[in-house]
């Protein structure tokens, strides 16, 4: 199978840009797989949708704020997304535009006056970071992070409301799209 089987077109103007409001009035695709059918319904109406004996599976983890914008000596800005943490102050990192950074480079993360140096590369645009100054990870992400948001939603005042309000465990940095449409 290619992932180009998987592509499909999806009018710009259904695409929603904001979460809905009420969140519960969000639309919901239903999969009748014994009537091979699709039916729509909106996310209130889940209750009765599921029979007794029904296992129903939520994924409650916090989005990570873990798109990061970093400036270097230059100037330039670096896109890059925080991947997790290996050892304290340690961080893996996707880079973009990195090929010319150089190990022990010091990188600008927002205006926070926090960092990160350069320490290795582990593969093409992956980079292991140190914190500088050190610090709590969590605390440093909500400080210089943003929402990963896919390329079709435009960056929006509060990108956190794209978060689902189930959530209570931390530790996504993809962006889920159940809960805004």
């Amino acid at each position: 199978m290619k992932t180009s089987d998987l592509d499909y077109e999806l009018p710009e103007e259904l695409i929603a840009q904001h979460p809905l409001e009420p969140r519960d009035r969000s639309r919901l695709m239903v999969l009748r797989r014994q009537a091979d059918s699709i039916e729509h319904a909106y996310f209130d109406e889940l209750p009765g949708l599921l029979d007794p004996g029904d296992l129903l599976v939520a994924n409650d983890t916090k989005v990570v704020p873990a798109r990061l914008s970093a400036r270097r000596r230059t100037g330039a800005r670096i896109d890059g997304l925080f991947l997790g943490e290996t050892d304290a102050g340690l961080w893996d990192v996707l880079l973009a535009k990195s090929r010319r950074l150089r190990i022990g480079e010091r990188l600008e993360l927002g205006a926070a006056n926090h960092g990160i140096i350069i320490e290795t590369s582990i593969g093409p645009g992956r980079w292991r970071v140190r914190l500088d100054p050190p610090g709590d990870t969590e605390t440093v992400l909500n400080a210089v992070g943003l929402t990963p948001l896919p390329h079709y939603i435009q960056r929006a005042k509060d990108d956190r409301a794209f978060t689902s309000r189930m959530r209570c465990s931390h530790g996504s940095p993809k962006r889920r799209s159940v809960g805004h449409r």
